[in-house]
């Protein structure tokens, strides 16, 4: 029996077997991923000037790197676990380098901050339970969250504002609702899912190849 045919608006997860895993968003990654540490490293310094450039600039390779991706069809499933890997590295730098210079804030802010986390924290279980893997779907809603936490940087380090953390804290809350749904819908682990609409269409297209290979 022939395989059915795919649905071309699906997410396309998988990436040509040829592409190379030492490419130019792969390099961008594992930079951001090295120079997190050198955040943390300044934070424990005191900070100083170069703080805000070396975030700013890691958060600009996190922009780029998928675009590059996408743009040059070099997605694979290795880039996009390094790019979460990355992506948590960095952003765990990030809070580190606010509870360090700003403690008081964090604490008083707390309350907008630990939803999010448990959130996240109950997603990678889950994928963990269900796939062996901590989800890489670098959703829509994702990617908007952290370019909203990099403008709260300057605003939370620089300008001591709290409002920021609140507005990060409950869209990374709401990215990781949907992530946790994402993982209930699919019926195989995927990574670079743009929404939980996708992630349905996606389960369609899974359940009609696994029906396709039980009756051939």
């Amino acid at each position: 029996m022939t395989e059915p045919p795919r649905d071309s608006s699906a997410p396309q997860v998988s990436a040509d077997a040829g592409t190379p895993l030492l490419n130019i968003p792969n390099i961008l990654s594992g930079i951001r991923f090295i120079g997190s540490f050198g955040i943390v490293a300044i934070a424990l310094l005191g900070g100083g000037p170069i703080l805000f450039p070396l975030t700013f600039g890691l958060i600009m390779t996190d922009w780029v790197d998928g675009k590059l991706a996408i743009a040059w069809k070099q997605r694979t499933t290795f880039g996009a676990r390094l790019d979460s890997l990355a992506d948590v590295t960095f952003y765990s730098s990030v809070l580190f380098t606010i509870w360090w210079l700003k403690s008081d804030l964090l604490v008083a802010e707390g309350y907008w901050i630990i939803p999010a986390l448990a959130a996240y924290g109950v997603s990678c279980l889950l994928g963990l339970i269900k796939f062996r893997v901590i989800p890489t779907y670098h959703t829509r809603g994702a990617k908007t969250g952290w370019l909203l936490a990099g403008l709260a940087i300057p605003l939370v380090l620089g300008l001591d504002l709290a409002w920021p953390l609140r507005v990060v804290g409950i869209w990374i809350l709401a990215v990781n609702l949907e992530a946790i749904l994402i993982t209930l819908v699919l019926r195989r682990s995927a990574v670079d899912i743009p929404s939980i609409y996708h992630a349905i269409k996606l389960r369609k297209q899974q359940w009609a190849e696994e029906n396709s290979s039980q009756s051939s």
